[in-house]
């Protein structure tokens, strides 16, 4: 951990973090009074601060772990700015870029993976958890979507195959948040209208991301 505290001090990654949840907190501001242009110019600001935060982990070069984070984040970010506007609905199209950055995601965390019989636990959570949001929410798109984000999850709980390191924690927290968000996007947009959706959605998606692209460190 040390030597994450001085790629954090060393890089300017901790300055890349304050400005990124600055401005987080602006555009939820923004969203819940219907301001949408700073909406519109927060929105894709927050995940290219990620991307930034991800990107100076590299030093000399992205490993191939850092690679399909940065390029799931970059992904997310095309489907943030699609998913953001209210004027045209783009829904299914940012969804096919969360589908491509979940992929990347899988690809990351599943790197150097090997079953353990502990690992049954949480895919049987997770199948019947796939079971009963498809069972409710009833479309096609949703179910290829989330087969693949709970195989995130899975990969990214899976973690602690190696132990329950730090790197293990911050993946699953940010899996299940993740996970959580968009399963209320879902729910918003297939089920029922909520009041504020995207504050709510924001408010575990950002960490979630950020936390993902903080593991580039750990």
């Amino acid at each position: 951990m040390g030597e994450v505290a001085a790629v954090f001090s060393i890089s300017g990654v901790l300055p890349l973090s304050i400005a990124c949840a600055a401005i987080f907190a602006l555009r939820e501001i923004a969203a819940y009074r219907g301001s949408l242009g700073f909406k519109y110019l927060l929105t894709p600001l927050i995940t290219l601060l990620i991307i930034g935060i991800a990107v100076l982990s590299a030093g000399k070069g992205l490993t191939g772990y850092q690679f399909l984070i940065v390029g799931a984040l970059t992904l997310s970010l095309i489907g943030d700015a699609m998913l953001m506007i209210e004027e045209v609905n783009l829904f299914l199209h940012g969804l096919v870029f969360f589908l491509a950055a979940h992929i990347a995601y899988v690809f990351a965390f599943s790197m150097g993976y090997a079953w353990q019989p502990w690992n049954l636990a949480p895919a049987l959570v997770l199948g019947v958890l796939y079971i009963a949001y498809n069972a409710w929410v009833r479309k096609t798109q949703v179910a290829v979507y989330s087969a693949i984000l709970m195989l995130m999850v899975f990969f990214a709980v899976s973690s602690f195959n190696a132990g329950a390191t730090t790197r293990a924690v911050v993946l699953c927290v940010a899996a299940v948040l993740f996970a959580l968000s968009d399963g209320l996007l879902g729910y918003n947009t297939f089920v029922k209208r909520v009041p504020n959706s995207t504050v709510y959605t924001w408010a575990l998606y950002a960490p979630a991301q950020f936390l993902f692209a903080l593991s580039c460190y750990l």
